[in-house]
């Protein structure tokens, strides 16, 4: 498969992020890019992570992530801490880190999923329910909503049109999916 990249101008453009290290990175700034995110222990150069929570702070010690997107309030405590990732990442402070998760997942999106996601090709296609699924007799299911192998749709819950569900996914009672989501497999909503 192959994955549409992702610069560093691309993200900054995204997120409305701010180039942290650009003088340490210098010219190498130029050639990252990202294809993929990554949890934030386990990213490598053609990976985006995210950092903007304490409870991952271990987790920063073992990154080398292509782009690392986090707060504001971790930009002066990273920098200190002079780990030597800091040369070759590229850190994006965003005032708002979550929305900018949002926005670069969103963009990512469409190349990583195996689906098509042409609203015109489902929208008025009746939901697809794989035989072993199971879907609560009071959820509601957009048109064109596919609901894989094993998955768990809970009473009251809503799906939106055009939403694919993978196998084994668990949606609890009274969630609510807009359009056009992707979960993938064993994804889990309460």
């Amino acid at each position: 498969m192959d994955f549409k990249s992702f610069s560093v101008q691309d993200i900054l453009n995204l997120t409305q992020g701010r180039l942290v290290n650009g003088e340490a990175l210098g010219d190498r700034a130029l050639s990252i890019r990202i294809e993929t995110p990554s949890a934030l222990g386990t990213a490598t150069a053609k990976n985006i992570a995210f950092f903007f929570s304490p409870e991952f702070q271990n987790e920063i010690l073992t990154t080398a992530p292509g782009i690392l997107v986090l707060g504001e309030a971790f930009v002066a405590p990273l920098l200190a801490a002079k780990l030597a990732f800091i040369q070759t990442t590229a850190l994006i402070a965003s005032s708002d880190p979550y929305l900018a998760m949002a926005k670069v997942s969103e963009a990512l999106a469409s190349g990583l999923s195996t689906v098509a996601h042409s609203i015109e090709s489902r929208s008025h296609a009746k939901p697809e329910i794989h035989p072993t699924a199971v879907v609560h007799p009071t959820a509601k299911l957009g048109m064109g909503v596919k609901v894989g192998a094993a998955s768990v749709i809970e009473a009251q819950s809503e799906i939106g049109e055009g939403t694919i569900i993978y196998p084994q996914c668990y949606i609890g009672p009274r969630c609510k999916i807009g359009r056009d989501g992707v979960l993938f497999p064993r994804v889990t909503l309460y």
